[in-house]
């Protein structure tokens, strides 16, 4: 298939999807700056970034095929990407860095704490991917929202509105499950 003059990131997904090498050097080309930004502002040294952008290139190759334009925009999935194989990077680090206590483990999450987690999940699952991935990013990543902003390519007030919308839909869902917690039976 001929490529278009300026290929969406979308049309070169979909091409990576059919295993064209050329498409992913032109995603490399265009999104390896803003992913090694990105690294670098999460923690990841200079020497752990190559490396680690390699990865994430190598994760983008493969799984292409699994890319839903109809799910969100390519970029926030190239991003998602990066992010989770950032994260599970600095885990790693964080890890090899800290050393076992054998006389202290780590108390098992209890009932409460299960079903908080839980609750989390199902309410994140109700924003829309650009909402949960701003408010991930924010606090679970933490990054700025000016970082989200220069990483995803995107003007500072949308990233702001999503993370705005994300978090009133969360104060609903949440205010409305503490209000019948407290109602008396």
């Amino acid at each position: 298939m001929q490529a278009p003059e300026d290929p969406s990131d979308a049309w070169l997904l979909q091409a990576v999807a059919r295993k064209e090498e050329s498409a992913l050097e032109a995603l490399y080309t265009r999104w390896a700056p803003r992913l090694t930004y990105v690294m670098r502002a999460a923690g990841v040294s200079e020497d752990d970034v190559p490396d680690l952008l390699q990865t994430v290139f190598l994760e983008i190759w493969s799984k292409a095929h699994r890319f839903q334009p109809s799910r969100g925009g390519a970029a926030g999935w190239m991003f998602q990407l990066a992010r989770s194989r950032t994260i599970d990077f600095l885990r790693r680090q964080h890890r090899r860095a800290e050393p076992l206590n054998e006389d202290h483990p780590d108390p098992a999450p209890g009932e409460g704490e299960q079903a908080e987690q839980l609750s989390l999940h199902g309410a994140l699952a109700t924003l829309t991917p650009r909402e949960r991935a701003v408010l991930e990013l924010a606090y679970f990543g933490g990054f700025s929202l000016r970082e989200i902003s220069v990483a995803w390519g995107v003007p500072l007030g949308s990233v702001k509105t999503w993370g705005h919308r994300g978090l009133q839909k969360l104060r609903r869902i949440f205010g409305t499950e503490s209000e019948k917690r407290k109602a008396p039976p």
